[in-house]
């Protein structure tokens, strides 16, 4: 399915729970399972809700969940800011604050106009005025993924927005 502009997704703006249809309808679970190498996995939306970011540029933000069982796998954040150069601005902030504090990023690209992946598990990326981050969790006991995973699975959420 194809979103054409986030906002539909984030129509529910300062409600306590996710309208339907979600972020997580931008990545389906067994999307998120099939690549991650596990079963049973399951879809959360989070809260959607109006913040500043980094750069100080005000945003709504939706997130969903990807869970097996009790046992968070992954993350998809969706920040839509109100212009392509606000986004920008605060994409570029968040990279920024990831230098500062050392954090080692590798270009990727993709469906999107500029994106970063930090290690293996985490992909930030910016479509428009849609910033999109995405992020494979390491619980108590650390799973071992698959090279590219993060990028792969962020692409097939950027390129449901348009």
């Amino acid at each position: 399915m194809a979103i054409t502009m986030i906002g539909m997704l984030l129509a529910s703006v300062g409600t306590a729970r996710a309208s339907k249809p979600s972020v997580c309808s931008l990545l389906s679970s067994s999307e998120v399972g099939r690549r991650t190498g596990q079963h049973g996995v399951s879809a959360q939306p989070g809260l959607i809700q109006t913040s500043e970011g980094v750069s100080g540029v005000t945003g709504t933000t939706a997130s969903c969940s990807y869970n097996r069982r009790a046992l968070l796998i992954a993350v998809l954040d969706v920040f839509q800011m109100a212009s392509d150069s606000a986004a920008g601005s605060e994409f570029n902030a968040e990279i920024r604050m990831a230098d500062r504090n050392g954090i080692p990023r590798t270009v990727v690209h993709g469906p999107w106009e500029h994106g970063f992946q930090f290690a293996t598990e985490e992909v930030y990326a910016l479509k428009g005025r849609i910033i999109i981050h995405f992020q494979l969790v390491q619980g108590p006991k650390p799973m071992r993924f698959k090279q590219g995973i993060a990028r792969e699975l962020t692409a097939s959420a950027a390129a449901r927005i348009h």
